[in-house]
């Protein structure tokens, strides 16, 4: 492959073989830290093509903000950020990250751990592109509930009798991909909670339970910039449902939904959880762009 190729040159070798290669300073990279930069460029280029074998292509979509205000938006923009795009992570990372980052910092490590957030991103593009819910909730609780009275009925089940009996194979698969993406979720942000904490701020969180570890980065720095942003998005407390779904889907008995094995207690069905992914999924994203605004705007704001 020559390696004069420009991007748009790479984008099509990328969607007709699914491999993708970056063009090499004289053939080769002479350091450990060019060589991470080149994987950081590589997983962005990954990020910018979302094509997943098996799934849906999926578009994605301007970050709604809660938490960064609209001068920090706008200093992102002139630094070459596009945060307010619809691809928000749209941008050269080599030329954005080239000055000195942190005093003190392993800029190979650094970027590493950069290039791990990206990619977690894509692994959860990679899941939201096999969960398809064609049908809007209204319609698929209807065919939850037909399909129960139908099947009960064969069976000679009364009304009362019919809960958990029946299993919609369909929404088992719906399932699987929503537990998969709340583990995803949730290891997205003890991701970014040690990246600011270690590779940024250069303190290591010791805890080993997640709260306490969102606890000792609050009490540690919640005055440095764009900490009390972070602490805002971060899943604490009674808000963490992450944390509580995953719990039980690791070390006890799994959350059912309405349709596929549900409890007597079962109350939900996969479009409710389905909502919240979308939801923490804009939540992480935002936080990476807090992460980024953190790198870049460290000294004020």
């Amino acid at each position: 492959m020559s390696s004069n190729l420009t991007p748009a040159a790479l984008t099509t070798y990328y969607r007709a073989t699914r491999v993708i290669i970056l063009p090499m300073e004289n053939n080769q990279l002479k350091d450990s830290e060019k060589i991470i930069k080149a994987k950081l460029g590589l997983i962005m280029n990954v990020l910018l093509n979302p094509v997943f074998p098996g799934g849906n292509v999926v578009e994605p979509a301007k970050i709604k903000y809660e938490v960064l205000q609209t001068n920090t938006l706008e200093k992102l923009e002139q630094a070459g950020v596009p945060a307010s795009s619809g691809a928000p992570f749209n941008f050269d990372f080599q030329k954005v990250l080239e000055s000195d980052i942190v005093g003190g910092v392993d800029k190979a490590l650094f970027l590493n751990a950069l290039v791990d957030l990206f990619y977690r991103e894509w692994n959860i593009w990679k899941g939201r592109s096999l969960f398809t819910p064609h049908e809007p909730r209204a319609i698929m609780e209807k065919r939850a509930k037909e399909i129960l009275k139908s099947k009960m009925a064969e069976k000679g089940f009364q009304a009362q009798d019919q809960r958990g009996r029946v299993v919609d194979v369909t929404v088992m698969q719906q399932k699987w991909i929503l537990d998969d993406l709340v583990i995803r979720l949730r290891a997205m942000w003890e991701a970014q909670l040690n990246f600011l904490s270690e590779r940024v701020m250069l303190t290591k969180l010791d805890a080993e339970k997640f709260a306490k570890r969102v606890k000792t980065f609050e009490e540690n720095h919640k005055d440095k910039p764009f900490a009390k942003e972070f602490l805002q998005l971060v899943p604490n407390g009674e808000n963490d449902w992450l944390t509580k779904y995953r719990t039980q889907e690791l070390h006890k008995i799994s959350t059912r939904v309405i349709g596929a094995l549900e409890h007597d207690s079962t109350d939900k069905y996969v479009a409710d959880y389905w909502h919240q992914i979308v939801q923490e999924h804009n939540r992480t994203r935002e936080g990476l762009m807090v992460v980024i605004s953190t790198v870049l705007f460290s000294g004020s704001k």
